[in-house]
């Protein structure tokens, strides 16, 4: 009994041990989501920019297409031909390096100013940008993709673990119950032999009782025969074989009250005994029966369903 105890006991522990390691894993799984997620919204953030980037270059670039000879807002912009797109540009005003900003001028003419800062693109450039942004989201997708394989793995891997280690735990259960019922049993049929030994004890003595009542009043009768004839005169008090007949009844009614007065002392200290033992009995029997309501009701109770479920909806 006690060796199934130690084994239930044992099995929890693991069963507590082997749910903290699936915690530890699934939280160091949890922040390479979570720095996959920064790196994940931090190429999203980047293509946004460049789609916008490019969506304001097409519209100059659109407003350019349409311009002609006859068109309003054309002007003169002397040097424009000398600029270099290859170097530093010194605008006189701008905000961001990573877009352009247009300004109205006094024929609504749509004029970029360029970024403080920042060298403008060749083609080559511009399409290695375009390229490398789609390298990097590609990449964080593939890890992405990776990772959640991983979790979808992860998780399945830690809910094995634990429906393992769950079914040995129910398992020790199992058998700390069978064993707990069993001993139940066997402690009901040893009290109950026990309350009718203790019931047969109780009959006994009280036999006892009433044959030691009932010799009693056959000694008293001798004993008054014996005082009686001891008032007798002169020669008349002889031991004759009246007397020696009382004596001898005396003698064999005070041996057998003797008798019956030590089977008396040794029934009621057996009668003590057996009662002693019933009190231990019923007193194990409560212990095992406690047992048994917490292991299987209270226990068993709240592990009658695998709290995990490992399905992954994404």
């Amino acid at each position: 009994m006690a060796g199934l105890g130690l084994q239930v006991e044992q099995s929890l522990l693991a069963e507590v041990e082997q749910i903290r390691s699936c915690q530890c894993r699934l939280k160091q799984l949890h922040q390479r989501v979570c720095d996959q997620l920064r790196c994940s919204r931090a190429a999203q953030q980047e293509l946004e920019l460049d789609v916008k980037s490019k969506e304001s270059a097409l519209g100059i670039d659109n407003v350019a297409h349409t311009l002609n000879n006859f068109s309003r807002g054309i002007n003169y912009y002397g040097g424009i031909e000398k600029y270099d797109n290859t170097c530093v540009s010194t605008p006189r005003e701008v905000k961001s390096c990573s877009s352009y900003r247009i300004v109205r001028h006094r024929r609504d003419l749509l004029t970029p100013l360029f970024p403080v800062g920042c060298r403008l693109t060749t083609p080559d450039s511009w399409a290695e940008n375009s390229n490398r942004n789609c390298q990097r989201s590609q990449n964080e997708r593939i890890k992405s993709a990776q990772l959640r394989a991983d979790a979808d793995n992860l998780i399945n891997t830690c809910s094995n673990e634990i429906w393992n280690s769950w079914g040995s735990t129910n398992n020790a259960f199992s058998r700390r119950v069978a064993e707990t019922l069993e001993a139940k049993g066997k402690l009901q049929m040893h009290l109950h032999k026990v309350q009718k030994e203790i019931f047969d004890e109780e009959k006994n003595i009280e036999l006892l009782r009433k044959a030691i009542l009932d010799k009693s009043k056959p000694l008293k009768v001798a004993h008054t025969r014996l005082e009686g004839r001891s008032h007798r005169r002169a020669v008349e008090l002889c031991k004759d074989d009246a007397y020696n007949a009382l004596v001898q009844e005396v003698q064999e009614l005070e041996h057998s009250l003797n008798q019956l007065h030590r089977k008396l002392e040794e029934a009621e200290a057996q009668h003590q005994q057996l009662l002693y033992t019933q009190s231990n009995l019923e007193s194990d029997l409560r212990l095992k029966v406690n047992s048994l309501f917490i292991d299987r009701e209270k226990c068993m109770g709240m592990r009658r369903s695998f709290p995990i479920n490992a399905t992954i909806k994404y």
